[in-house]
């Protein structure tokens, strides 16, 4: 399966029955599979209190890097920040497919009884709801590609700043499209102008497909597997149908409709799984926000804890009385 980089790893063979604590938290981890997240605050496990072998600590260093989920870093105002952001890229995800799925059917019906639904004054009213979507996803993208993702991962600072950069291209995208509709009398866009927009809609579709390249990344850091992987293929495979749909006019004839249904099949699909991956990524930030609230005085509870099963343990501890050497049978005698 194509991947947006190397898989890692799921898990690395330790002694079940050694102490192993977190690094950050002091989690006892003792029993749990070895190379993933502690499940007490999500950080990766590399310190222990018996050094691990020379050959896992090369397989770590050789084979992966430290898991830490973004969701869990930072303030309750950073996780604000990518649950609104997640939640507004959803919207916008779900808007765009039923919008696009709206017109192809008024296009089928106009293109049957020929009705002419199809006019200039309703391709307006699409792209001018389109635009207003499109913001909203583009804000969304900003929100989503912080700049605290280069402490976290610095190969992830080209894509960031590639993606912020490249869905601003849909700004000039549909003002050049708005402009030569108006300019049209919203019928068709002029041929000066058609070029320019199809790459500023180039651009710009590129930059959604590293967005979501970067939310895979992160997706896979935070363990959310179905996640990674609907991003994952939206990455790979969503650009191929948008540019086949991008061709398609506005008025088209019933057979065309139906190469066009396989297509917009196709496109739709992908746009549901990009709307599931950023769903389930905004649930996963509303239970880092609880996590957090229960995290509060964590590593307070940890040493009272420790302490009491320390008290615990020291008073179930029986002294040995003392008995004469001539009690004691030495073996072999």
């Amino acid at each position: 399966m194509l991947r947006f980089r190397d898989a890692l790893p799921e898990q690395i063979e330790v002694d079940p029955d050694t102490d192993r604590f977190c690094s950050d938290c002091g989690y006892n981890l003792r029993g749990l599979v070895g190379g993933r997240n502690c499940p007490e605050c999500g950080c990766p496990e590399f310190e222990t209190e018996e050094e691990w072998s020379s050959e896992v600590r090369s397989e770590v260093s050789r084979s992966r890097r430290p898991r830490r989920d973004l969701t869990l870093r930072g303030e309750e105002t950073e996780r604000t920040r990518w649950r609104i952001g997640f939640a507004m890229a959803a919207s916008a995800v779900a808007a765009a497919l039923t919008a696009r799925v709206l017109l192809f059917l008024i296009a089928i019906v106009t293109a049957v009884t020929g009705a002419g639904l199809v006019g200039p004054r309703m391709m307006l009213m699409y792209h001018s709801a389109l635009a207003v979507n499109t913001l909203m996803f583009i804000v969304a993208v900003w929100m989503l590609t912080p700049r605290s993702i280069d402490q976290h991962d610095r190969r992830l600072r080209v894509p960031r700043l590639l993606a912020r950069g490249l869905v601003l291209f849909w700004i000039p995208a549909y003002a050049c499209l708005m402009l030569g509709l108006l300019a049209s009398a919203g019928s068709t866009l002029p041929e000066v102008m058609r070029v320019p927009n199809q790459v500023l809609r180039l651009l710009a579709g590129l930059g959604v497909i590293v967005a979501a390249g970067v939310l895979h990344v992160i997706a896979e850091d935070a363990e959310r597997d179905d996640a990674a992987r609907r991003f994952n293929n939206v990455t790979w495979f969503l650009p191929w149908p948008t540019l086949l749909l991008g061709l398609v006019p506005s008025v088209i004839t019933w057979v065309t409709a139906i190469l066009v249904g396989f297509v917009l099949f196709f496109w739709g699909w992908l746009m549901m799984t990009f709307f599931f991956a950023l769903r389930e990524m905004h649930g996963h930030t509303r239970w880092a926000s609880v996590h957090a609230v229960q995290a509060v005085g964590r590593d307070e509870r940890i040493a009272v804890t420790r302490a009491r099963l320390q008290r615990e343990a020291d008073s179930g501890v029986r002294a040995i009385p003392r008995t004469a050497e001539s009690d004691i049978e030495i073996e072999g005698e």
